[in-house]
């Protein structure tokens, strides 16, 4: 997992080894006690958030890093997809499939509807205000105005799992599978 920030840096996630950060030409291994990282997000401050596989959702800041976790209201240790939206809420999709925001501080789960599948798998926010929801089984969700709508065409509407392909762009990525015919469905959201 890679993340530049708003100074040009990179901050490296690996599966195995922890995090880095990669700056005038130097890396510098960063000190979390998970080492499996699934998700990076910069939020407005220029904080950087790190998702773990169990682990817990890190603040990185000033070179202080804290952890939250279920004991702030996330629903779940493993993050696998995070994004900050236009008014500075940041948002999680856990790898048990679970929705959470944060807000004043604190990890809230997101049930936008009653008939609302669940399964996230990845969040992503575009400029306009809507937050984009791509879930496990059942398609892609789009969530604006207090409003959540199935999204696309229906090759769109049957692709799944969604992840996260470039956070910084707002873009997501699923696949259909057809009969011996893979389809790669990707698309920028904003």
């Amino acid at each position: 997992m890679l993340l530049e920030d708003h100074d040009g840096s990179v901050w490296i996630g690996t599966a195995y080894s922890g995090l880095y950060h990669f700056n005038a030409g130097k890396f510098e291994e960063v000190s979390i006690p998970s080492k499996e990282v699934m998700s990076l997000a910069e939020d407005r401050e220029g904080n950087i958030w790190v998702g773990t596989a169990g682990g817990g959702l890190y603040q990185v800041r000033l070179r202080i890093v804290e952890l939250e976790g279920t004991e702030e209201g996330l629903p779940f240790g493993a993050v696998q997809s995070l994004c900050e939206d236009r008014n500075g809420v940041l948002w999680a999709a856990t790898q048990n499939g679970a929705l959470a925001r944060r807000i004043e501080g604190r990890w809230r789960m997101f049930s936008p509807e009653p008939d609302w599948p669940g399964q996230a798998t990845c969040v992503t926010a575009d400029p306009d205000g809507a937050i984009w929801i791509g879930t496990r089984t059942f398609g892609l969700f789009c969530w604006k105005n207090d409003r959540l709508v199935k999204w696309g065409t229906q090759m769109i509407s049957k692709a799944g799992p969604f992840t996260p392909l470039n956070p910084r762009r707002q873009e997501i990525c699923g696949s259909v599978r057809k009969p011996r015919t893979p389809c790669n469905v990707c698309m920028r959201v904003n």
